[in-house]
Order: structure tokens, then sequence, then C-alpha cells
């Protein structure tokens, strides 16, 4: 295990990792919150990815509308299929699903970020 500053720092591959060193990391407040905040970086981007599709699926059936008063492309006058329907609620919960993990991942980064700066 390698310092930097009087923190652990580095753990080089092919050495042995003892539980000493594993539990020095462990209590090692701002080196945790320095890889919760990369879990919490990735965790958003994959959010943002999710209401990023979600979206784009969202914008590709509403293509199958006219501007005509909301016509079905295919006919049918302005009912909506049901199969359409149920894919636009999917998409939605979706949305909504990613958009409170992005809420909840957020709160946790400011923390991250608070404990950072402490150090």
């Amino acid at each position: 295990m390698h310092h930097h500053h009087g923190r652990p720092s580095l753990i080089r591959p092919g050495k042995p990792v003892y539980r000493a060193a594993c539990a020095r990391l462990v209590d090692d407040a701002p080196f945790r919150a320095a890889i919760e905040y990369r879990a919490v970086e990735a965790g958003l981007k994959a959010a943002r990815a999710d209401v990023e599709s979600a979206e784009k699926g969202l914008i590709e059936l509403s293509a199958l509308f006219t501007g005509d008063k909301g016509r079905w492309a295919f006919g049918g006058g302005a009912t909506v299929p049901p199969e359409v329907e149920v894919r636009v609620g999917e998409l939605l919960a979706k949305m909504r699903g990613a958009q409170d993990k992005m809420q909840q991942l957020g709160e946790d980064k400011k923390r991250l970020l608070e404990v950072l700066r402490e150090d």
C-alpha cells in the first residue's frame, strides 16, 4: 500500500492485500468518499442515458401521429392503439424512475463533495 500525504492512495496489484490494509482504506473517510463519488458519477451517467433513451422512444412514438389534430398515422382516427399506450406508459415510468434516481444520486454527490472538501 502506498500513501500520499499520510493517506492511503494506492494498492499495488500482485501484492497480497491483507485485512489490515483493507481496514485502513475502509476507515479512511476521504478515500471512501472518493470511491463512492466515482460510483455515484457512474450511476448519474447511466440514469441520464436512461432518460435520453426514454425521450428518444417517446419522440419516435410521437412521429406515428400526424400534425392533423393528433390523428393516428395509420388510420383509425384519434384513437391510440393499446400497444402504443402501454409502451408510452413504460417509457414514462422508465423516465420517472431515472429522474428519481438522478435526484437521489445528486443528493449523495453533494454529501460526498462535502466530505472531500473537509479534507
